[in-house]
């Protein structure tokens, strides 16, 4: 008689089998993580630097070993010196025992900062009273505690948990899409992002818990290296930082304008996606698609593999004339590439339906981009004369007087503003 399988049998006798739905088959992807790993989106640090394979005593500030023990899977936690991990300083770096930087470790805090399936399945493990981690490797685990070392200066794979779930993660979009991972935007120094949900993929449920906490972002379609890795980041459905009220230091979470709140607001989060069911509007009343789970703030902590995180890569097709009504698209170069729900349709392709890439062309669409805003500048000026005209003299120094009612504008979303230097 054949052996019945265990999800049959598990079946027969009444029992239920817990099995993460991200990479049932428990795949392995591998593919060189190259020679640089960098955090944090505004604050840019090189966490292997010199690029030889060293620990960190010399190469970061303020880190130091943790323990001295060299746990399987892992290996050696180096954390800060100042008050190791904390709210301030949730990030971890673990290093093998022939030196070499082996993965991170990430720490996040308070009342549903990790959820649902992020949870049941294994991503965010509990510490106790509302606090929670996870690690990515970037190394094979018999290599953690041997002392060897290989030519791999940061690495070769990304696996989530690699002593418990070990979850691999795509090295390249084409695997990630074969793998059920949602396409979405393609944003200067990340690279093209892809969600996965862990209860309704290919599709999205919208519920935070089950978004899988490690978003990848890979070479957008049409760049030079296109479909490789280059970043990933950790993400958390509720504010971090000191006190659950944001970051602005490096080695922490990802530094937001003071205008958005303790953290990405729906409308920034969405600005990931290139989906129908999630807006980038700033305009009041606009739909929050995990209203449901009780999220208004998002977290997230970039991981970058090259060399020019500030500036590279970029995204084919950016388009500024196709994002005025989108100040964070305009600053972070954002698309939507052709493979996503809601794909730009790019002034260039318009105006060279051949997709020919020209001086000329450039040239076209910044005389396009200066007749706009004169136009706008003389409908302006227009509408100030003939408003002046008829109005009295007195009525004209109570319009000139200062506004009492302070606050950010949509300046304060600007590329010269120093918080959206990257």
């Amino acid at each position: 008689m054949p052996a019945l399988s265990p999800l049959i049998l598990a079946v027969l006798i009444g029992t239920s089998m817990a099995a993460t739905p991200y990479n049932t088959a428990d795949t392995l992807y591998t593919a060189t993580l190259g020679g640089h790993v960098a955090t944090t989106l505004e604050q840019f640090k090189q966490l292997n630097a010199p690029l030889s394979g060293v620990t960190p005593t010399a190469t970061l500030e303020n880190y130091q070993l943790s323990t001295n023990e060299c746990y399987p899977g892992l290996g050696y936690l180096w954390s800060s010196t100042n008050t190791d991990i904390s709210q301030t300083t949730p990030l971890g770096l673990w290093y093998t025992a022939g030196g070499q930087i082996a993965g991170l470790r990430i720490e996040v805090w308070g009342a549903g900062a990790a959820a649902g399936r992020q949870v049941s399945d294994g991503y965010y493990v509990s510490d106790g009273d509302d606090r929670w981690h996870m690690s990515v490797s970037f190394r094979a685990s018999d290599v953690m505690c041997s002392g060897e070392t290989d030519s791999e200066v940061v690495g070769d794979r990304l696996v989530i948990n690699q002593d418990t779930i070990a979850k691999s993660i795509p090295m390249t979009s084409d695997a990630a899409a074969a793998a059920g991972f949602m396409p979405g935007s393609c944003m200067k120094s990340m690279g093209q992002h892809w969600m996965y949900d862990l209860e309704d993929a290919p599709s999205n449920s919208w519920v935070s818990g089950n978004l899988l906490p490690v978003v990848p972002m890979y070479h957008a379609p049409g760049a030079p290296e296109a479909g490789k890795i280059n970043a990933f980041f950790f993400a958390s459905p509720v504010c971090q930082g000191p006190n659950n009220e944001g970051a602005d230091t490096a080695y922490s979470w990802d530094n937001v304008p003071s205008l958005l709140g303790c953290g990405l607001s729906p409308s920034s989060m969405c600005e990931n996606f290139c989906a129908t069911d999630c807006s980038t509007s700033l305009l009041p009343g606009t739909t929050n698609p995990w209203a449901s789970s009780g999220t208004t703030h998002w977290a997230t902590m970039h991981i970058f593999f090259n060399a020019d995180p500030k500036e590279q890569p970029t995204c084919p097709g950016f388009s500024y004339l196709k994002n005025l009504d989108n100040p964070g698209a305009e600053v972070f170069h954002r698309t939507c590439p052709a493979n996503t729900q809601t794909p730009n349709t790019d002034l260039n392709a318009v105006l060279d339906p051949n997709g020919h890439s020209s001086s000329s062309q450039s040239t076209v669409v910044a005389v396009v981009v200066v007749l706009t805003v004169v136009a706008i500048f003389v409908t302006a000026s227009v509408v100030v004369y003939k408003k002046r005209q008829s109005t009295g003299p007195e009525d004209v120094v109570q319009q000139l007087k200062p506004t009492e009612k302070g606050g950010n504008t949509y300046d304060a979303l600007s590329t010269q503003d120093p918080r959206f230097e990257i």
